[in-house]
Order: C-alpha cells, then sequence, then structure tokens
C-alpha cells in the first residue's frame, strides 16, 4: 500500500531483479510512460542517475514554527530560535575525544 497513485509508482521508482522475484505489486506497463521501470537484473546506476536524480535543488528561504513552552527562553522578534546555539567557527569548537576507560568509548 502506497500514499502515492499508480501512475506516480510506476513512473517514479526503479524495480531491479524482476527475473528472479517478478514485478512490484504496483507493475501497470500501461502506466510507465516512454521506458519501462523495471530490470530483469540490477538497476543501472545510469537510470538511476538520469530517472531519479535528474534534477536541481532549488534554495529558499523557509520558515519554521517552534513554540516556546511555558517558562522558555524568549527571543527578540525576529531572531531564530536556533541562532543561541549557530556556531560562528567550527575552529573554536572543542575537539572530540575518545573516552579510551569505557569498552565501547
Amino acid at each position: 500500500m502506497s500514499k502515492e497513485t499508480l501512475e506516480w509508482l510506476n513512473r517514479n521508482t526503479l524495480i531491479g531483479f524482476t527475473e528472479k522475484r517478478g514485478t512490484a505489486w504496483h507493475h501497470r506497463r500501461s502506466m510507465q510512460g516512454e521506458e519501462p521501470n523495471h530490470y530483469a537484473g540490477p538497476v543501472p546506476v545510469k537510470d538511476v542517475e538520469r530517472r531519479l536524480f535528474g534534477w536541481d535543488a532549488l534554495s529558499r528561504p523557509m520558515y519554521v514554527e517552534n513554540p516556546v513552552p511555558a517558562g522558555g527562553p524568549r527571543y527578540p522578534e525576529g531572531k531564530p530560535s536556533c541562532a543561541a546555539t549557530r556556531r560562528t567557527s567550527w575552529a573554536s569548537s572543542p575537539t572530540p575525544t575518545r573516552d579510551t576507560t569505557t569498552p565501547n568509548g
């Protein structure tokens, strides 16, 4: 079961090794567009890159509301709540050390 439509699944998923395990439950050849999304063997990396990652991410401003719990810190208007924890320089951060006193340290 999926929240996506059958057409979306048939155009935006790539299914490999169908010769060994059969087709996916959502397989509908008529909904796959110009090229099939099922492969008898492994899915070729070039197809993954082209079909699933053939897009560029765009940078956009984002607003996320962060409710302050009762009695919690308040920030001046317009100042993001994460500003208090933002690093100004990685060089000034303490160097992590390994705890050699514990077996998994």
